[in-house]
């Protein structure tokens, strides 16, 4: 298995004094459990999945840390050292029990590293009510393959340590451009499960593919129709169907996919996936300022957890073969896709950071495709193929607002320049290629 960002992440909380026991979240099958066991595996580990029933029966009675330690002791025969030991608690939604002890360990055994995960996480904790012993844990989140780990994957360490140490200012050369636009062209074709990047990367084989895309999509399905109670089945099953037609696109919720569900039944359907972490709804706001209000009458961008899945389930494929511009894909919506996924990604966890702006008057809109909240400013986002002349809805948001920072994600190399809007408001104009929207927030991080 290739490496993931996200041990850094685990190696950190590890030898953080302060830490807490640590949830891990994240959609199904990005690779949690295996990223944490190898993780833990190098410090020592005792694993405890609570789908087992006898791993989920050491929690009945506890009431204590050191009772917890010295029970799950005697049923893995394995020694618990604290300050060492690593207590990964797999499938914890599976035990109100075992989620209420978290905080015995964070009260009463400090120094014990205890981390712990589930499949479909946040869903099982709302519709059974499990009470989470909020302020003893923390949360960690996990995505799908990044393009960084994507490189590393197929082997190519040379170029994910040079797009690692890239500025805003720096300059690419034509040659390493050209090879990243492709090596991301099969990225974003092919997607971050773990499992497909997997057998890409040993069988050079989109065909080889097609078995592992279909199994995935059916345990979705079988998977959240089982654990949700808020929206029909059949609501979730018809969704989670159609949603990859449309994402990197604004949905409107009544008739969605010309269906019969009215908003009510579709937003409760929605809230679900999202409980799921399969989607994300990206809201507009019409703010020029800080705290930006978000329209939630409007309709909202949908973004799907997976752009290798989108493909395959929307039937986008052959459209990676006729071009190399991602623009150019499903109108545009691709694009959108991949860059909304990658900042969904780096802005998980914190509130209210990633919208689109719009504007309305008579006669006319205007809509930026992205509005990221990042450290006091609001930085505009345009995906787009054109030159900046045509970057319309920027330069409005420019002259209207304070700041004068902008971003364009393109298949254009990576530069920086001055501009100004249409009506001579001078800004600053970032340029930067699909390949490096993983590292937005690091690049303009100033």
């Amino acid at each position: 298995m290739f490496d993931r960002v996200f041990t850094s992440h685990l190696v950190n909380w590890y030898h953080n004094e302060a830490r807490k026991p640590l949830i891990v979240r994240g959609a199904r099958q990005v690779g949690k459990t295996t990223t944490i066991k190898s993780f833990a595996e190098k410090y020592g580990m005792v694993y405890l999945n609570l789908e087992r029933a006898a791993d989920r029966n050491i929690f009945r009675s506890v009431t204590s840390a050191q009772e917890s330690i010295r029970d799950i002791e005697i049923a893995t025969k394995h020694k618990i050292t604290p300050g060492k030991t690593v207590l990964f608690i797999d499938e914890i939604q599976e035990s109100q029990l075992a989620m209420s002890q978290l905080r015995f360990y964070y009260e009463e055994q400090p120094d014990l590293h205890v981390v712990a995960a589930g499949s479909l996480l946040e869903l099982k904790l709302k519709e059974s009510s499990i009470e989470v012993p909020v302020g003893r844990i923390q949360y960690g989140y996990m995505s799908g393959v990044t393009f960084d780990e994507y490189l590393r994957a197929i082997g190519n360490e040379q170029a994910h340590d040079y797009l690692a140490e890239l500025t805003m200012f720096d300059t690419i050369s034509e040659s390493i451009h050209e090879t990243m636009l492709n090596t991301f062209r099969d990225y974003a074709l092919i997607g971050g499960m773990p499992e497909i990047v997997a057998n890409y990367v040993s069988n050079h084989s989109y065909e080889s593919l097609h078995e592992i895309y279909d199994s995935i999509l059916t345990s979705f399905s079988d998977d959240i129709r089982k654990y949700s109670k808020g929206a029909k089945s059949d609501h979730l099953t018809y969704l989670l169907n159609a949603c990859p037609k449309y994402a990197g696109t604004t949905v409107t919720f009544n008739k969605f996919d010309n269906s019969d569900l009215n908003s009510k039944q579709v937003s409760a359907a929605f809230t679900t996936l999202q409980l799921a972490r399969l989607t994300t709804l990206v809201r507009p706001s019409n703010s020029i300022e800080l705290p930006v209000a978000e329209n939630l009458k409007a309709k909202p961008k949908l973004l799907f957890f997976d752009t290798g899945l989108v493909n395959y389930a929307a039937g986008l494929v052959s459209s990676y073969i006729e071009t190399s511009d991602l623009s150019a894909i499903h109108r545009g919506a691709i694009a959108e896709q991949v860059a909304g996924l990658s900042l969904w990604q780096q802005t998980e966890g914190v509130q209210n950071a990633l919208n689109f702006w719009t504007k309305f008057k008579a006669g006319a809109s205007a809509e930026i495709d992205f509005l990221l909240t990042h450290k006091g400013r609001l930085v505009p986002i345009e995906v787009k193929s054109g030159s900046v002349g045509r970057l319309r809805s920027l330069h409005q948001f420019i002259d209207v607002s304070e700041f004068r920072f902008a971003v364009k994600i393109s298949s254009q190399p990576l530069h920086i320049e001055q501009v100004k809007s249409l009506q001579g408001t001078s800004f600053t104009l970032l340029n930067i290629p699909h390949y490096l929207t993983y590292r937005l927030l690091d690049l303009i991080d100033f």
